[in-house]
């Protein structure tokens, strides 16, 4: 599915940029934090925004899956290659920026770090207490491939597989022991830790983007029917909605990550954007697909760039640039730089080296069986 890529770059770093944006405003001061607080904390949901993405690419790239289990292998080697390298190059420069070598003597600090890279997180939910401050939404984001993963395994019926899954796992078994919510920052205290992460409702953001990329494949075979659909009117209304809810004063406005929260705007915009790219194929500036391209090294990276930056302008006495509120697109632009600089040594080289070896083993391993 060639044209919807290009928007899905563009969402990527809106996504990035937005979750950077709501960080940089914990470093302003006084009243520049109190004036910008009240937007830039919404960007927090471009984890919402990421989550829905991710589910819709894991359909998209693997719709034409026969449904083996060299099919499961092939799935998660890519998709691992591609998320653990750069994450475990980014925590140990997160812990170097912000704890230095100490971090190593404290308490469970190496055990942390493995649970950490299993993806084993800690009973704290949803932000599991990772090395990494962003590195809980990584929890998320493998647990739902390995699921995904193994509904690939049911063939054409594999959606069917994994809505059915995620139904009983997040709704019907909580519902059953009064612990239902669709509030993701609920703490569910199940016996099973790892079940508190599994019943999250987190989860159904991800099959809401695989849902979507069923809706695009279907238009990419009718899209010349529906060419003359209108698409500035919906577009608006996803905008207009996200604005209604996020950045005005109305009573119980959506604050907070979840379906029912960020993830209605969320999964609005991100639809009308993708379902019209399909039908009209959008033109994308040049610029805005970079920034998606190094989106993953940016959420990764902005963390440490925030604390170093800070740190650095302290040090050279221009921290008093914090207290306007011109810092946080300053220290955003910053970081943006910063993960120009480390996509390749950080996440391309590694991560295609890794890909690229292990792909070539299983091929061999394949040759070899049919040999014999």
């Amino acid at each position: 599915m060639k044209h919807p890529i290009n928007s899905i770059q563009m969402l990527r770093g809106i996504a990035a940029l937005a979750v950077v944006l709501c960080h940089s405003r914990n470093y302003l001061v006084g009243d520049a934090f109190n004036a910008a607080d009240h937007i830039l904390f919404n960007g927090a949901m471009g984890v919402d925004l990421f989550f829905i993405i991710s589910g819709f690419i894991m359909v998209i790239s693997t719709y034409q899956y026969r449904g083996t289990f060299l099919d499961v292998v092939d799935f998660l080697i890519k998709r691992v290659s591609r998320v653990l390298p750069p994450y475990v190059i980014a925590t140990f420069i997160y812990i170097l920026c912000s704890a230095g070598l100490s971090y190593f003597t404290q308490p469970h600090a190496i055990s942390g770090l493995f649970r950490a890279f299993v993806f084993l997180p800690e009973t704290y939910m949803p932000y599991f207490n990772t090395p990494l401050p962003v590195g809980w939404t990584l929890n998320f984001e493998m647990y739902f491939y390995l699921i995904f993963s193994i509904s690939l395994l049911f063939g054409k019926f594999r959606f069917l597989a994994l809505c059915s899954f995620i139904f009983v796992t997040v709704c019907y078994i909580p519902k059953k022991l009064g612990a239902f919510t669709l509030n993701p920052l609920h703490f569910q205290d199940y016996s099973v830790p790892y079940y508190n992460m599994m019943a999250n409702p987190f989860i159904l953001e991800f099959l809401c983007g695989a849902g979507i990329s069923y809706i695009c494949l279907y238009l990419r075979k009718h899209h010349t029917k529906l060419a003359g659909l209108p698409y500035l009117p919906y577009l608006s209304l996803g905008f207009g909605l996200t604005f209604l809810l996020n950045w005005t004063d109305i009573p119980h406005k959506l604050h907070s990550h979840g379906l029912l929260n960020w993830g209605i705007p969320c999964v609005l915009i991100f639809s009308i954007i993708v379902i019209m790219d399909v039908i009209h194929t959008f033109r994308i500036h040049h610029f805005l697909t970079k920034i998606g391209n190094v989106s993953y090294t940016l959420y990764l990276t902005h963390t440490s760039s925030l604390l170093v930056l800070s740190h650095l302008l302290d040090r050279i006495h221009l921290g008093g640039m914090k207290i306007s509120v011109f810092y946080a697109p300053f220290s955003a632009t910053i970081c943006v730089i910063v993960s120009f600089l480390l996509y390749n040594v950080m996440e391309k080289i590694p991560s295609d080296y890794i890909r690229t070896k292990l792909l070539s083993g299983v091929r061999s391993f394949r040759v070899r069986a049919v040999q014999q």
